[in-house]
Formats: C-alpha cells, sequence, structure tokens
C-alpha cells in the first residue's frame, strides 16, 4: 500500500531539535545493527509503518508549519 508519507528511522543526533517520539512517531537506531534493525522492523510491519508516518507527519505539521514557525520568528525579532 501506498503512504500519503514515509515512515521515519533515524539516528540520535538525527532526532536533534525536532519533537518526535521514539517508538510513537519514529525509530532510532545509533549503530548500524541497530538501525538495520530498525529498518528490518518497519519493513515487516506494516501497521507500524503507517503509524509512524501518521504519527510523524500529524506532528510535523503542527509544530513546524511555516506559520508557527513566522510567528515565533516574527516574536523574537520585533
Amino acid at each position: 500500500s501506498v503512504f500519503a508519507c514515509s515512515p521515519v528511522v533515524t539516528t540520535a543526533k538525527g532526532m536533534e531539535g525536532i519533537s518526535l517520539a521514539v517508538g510513537d512517531d519514529c525509530l532510532v537506531g545509533d549503530t548500524a545493527s541497530d538501525f538495520a534493525d530498525c529498518m528490518l522492523r518497519l519493513s515487516a510491519d506494516e501497521d507500524l509503518q503507517r503509524r509512524l508516518a501518521c504519527n510523524a507527519q500529524k506532528k510535523i505539521s503542527v509544530y513546524y508549519n511555516f506559520e508557527r514557525l513566522f510567528s515565533i520568528r516574527k516574536q523574537i525579532y520585533l
């Protein structure tokens, strides 16, 4: 099946500054082995793929949309 967005597998370094919850919005693997395990887990579980992708998309659209980011910048500079 095709998703409107993709599930995320990243490292802890790749998550810095991004408000995603491990296990709910994305999977994290810091070593090559852990990263591969996350990818294998994800490839075997379509429900997990869908849940991670949808949760991450919802969170990103709320916290990182243009209007919200512009408002934050405006408060800083004005």
